[in-house]
C-alpha cells in the first residue's frame, strides 16, 4: 500500500512538472482520498447487492447451520458476529465485506452449504472472518481505487505533451497497456492477503485440515463462472468466481490452490 501511494505521488509530481502546475499533484491526492472514503464506506452494500445474496433465514436448516457456524467462529476469533447472507448459487464460494468489524457481512453460496462438511465449512467461514479481523476489506478497497488512479495518471502523463496536446498513437498504446499496471498491483495485494487469511483461519479453528479439504473441493467443483458475480468483486471471494476462465498467474485474484494448500500444511509440519 505504501508503494501504491508512492507511485501516485511520483506520477502526480511528474505530471505537475510536465505541465508546470503543482496543483495537478494536489488534485490527484485529493481525488484518491475522496474515492477511497467512498469505496470503503459503501463496499459492503455494493458487494451484497452485486452478488444477489439474501439475508440468512434461520428457520431453514441450512440457514440455521450457517448462522450457528458464523456465531461460534466469531466468538473464537474475538470478533462481533457479522450479518450473514446466502448466495443462491450452486457453486462453492464465499466472501466477506463491510467497512470494519462492527459493520461486517459474510456470505456463502447455497452450494457451499450443501456440499461441505462442518469441518470444511468452519475452515471457509474462518477464512472470511480472518479477512474482517485483518482489515483486508479496507486494504483491498484502497488498493483498487489507487490502482485506477495510477492507470489514469499514466494515461495523462504519457499521452499528452506539456501543452496538453494529445498524441493519438501514444494515447492508444497507453490505453491498451496502462490498465495492466494497476491490475498487477491490485492482484499482487489480493494474493498476499489470501495467504494471510488462510493462516489466520487455521489459527481460529486450531487446524488447517478443514480449510485444506474445502479449498481442494472448491477448486475441483468450480468449473463454471458464478451467475451473479462481478469482475470488480472477484478478489473478495475465497476462490475466483470465474474459475472456468484461463488467466495468467500474474493476473490471478487468488494464489493457485496448490500453493495455498502447501503453505497451510507447512504451518503444522
Amino acid at each position: 500500500m505504501a508503494i501504491t501511494f508512492a507511485i501516485v505521488g511520483v506520477l502526480g509530481y511528474a505530471i505537475a512538472l510536465k505541465f508546470g502546475n503543482i496543483n495537478y499533484l494536489y488534485l490527484f491526492l485529493i481525488i484518491g482520498v475522496v474515492q477511497n472514503v467512498i469505496a470503503y464506506w459503501f463496499s459492503g452494500y455494493f458487494a451484497i447487492k452485486s452478488s444477489g445474496a439474501v439475508k440468512v433465514d434461520v428457520t431453514t436448516e441450512e440457514g440455521a447451520r450457517l448462522q450457528r457456524t458464523v456465531d461460534r467462529l466469531s466468538s473464537m476469533a474475538g470478533l462481533p458476529s457479522p450479518e450473514v447472507y446466502i448466495i443462491p448459487d450452486d457453486s462453492l464460494n464465499a466472501f466477506a465485506t463491510g467497512r470494519n468489524k462492527n459493520n461486517a457481512r459474510v456470505a456463502a453460496t447455497r452450494g457451499l452449504l450443501q456440499k461441505l462438511s462442518q469441518e470444511e465449512l468452519d475452515g471457509v467461514m474462518a477464512h472470511e472472518l480472518a479477512h474482517v479481523g485483518n482489515k483486508d476489506i479496507l486494504i483491498s478497497s484502497v488498493v483498487a481505487v489507487m490502482a485506477g488512479i495510477i492507470t489514469h495518471m499514466i494515461y495523462i502523463f504519457a499521452s499528452r505533451d506539456s501543452e496538453g496536446r494529445g498524441n493519438p498513437i501514444v494515447g492508444i498504446l497507453v490505453m491498451l497497456f496502462a490498465p495492466f499496471i494497476g491490475l498487477l498491483i491490485q492482484m499482487a495485494v489480493s494474493r498476499s492477503r489470501e495467504f494471510q487469511a488462510d493462516a489466520t483461519a487455521a489459527q481460529i479453528t486450531n487446524s488447517p485440515q478443514g480449510l485444506i479439504t474445502a479449498l481442494e473441493k472448491i477448486h475441483a467443483s468450480n468449473t463454471h463462472p458464478m451467475e451473479h458475480a462481478k469482475e470488480s468483486m472477484a478478489h473478495m471471494y475465497i476462490a475466483n468466481p470465474f474459475s472456468g476462465k484461463k488467466v495468467s498467474k500474474l493476473f490471478m485474484t487468488h494464489p493457485p490452490v496448490e500453493e495455498r494448500v502447501a503453505k497451510l500444511k507447512a504451518l503444522y509440519n
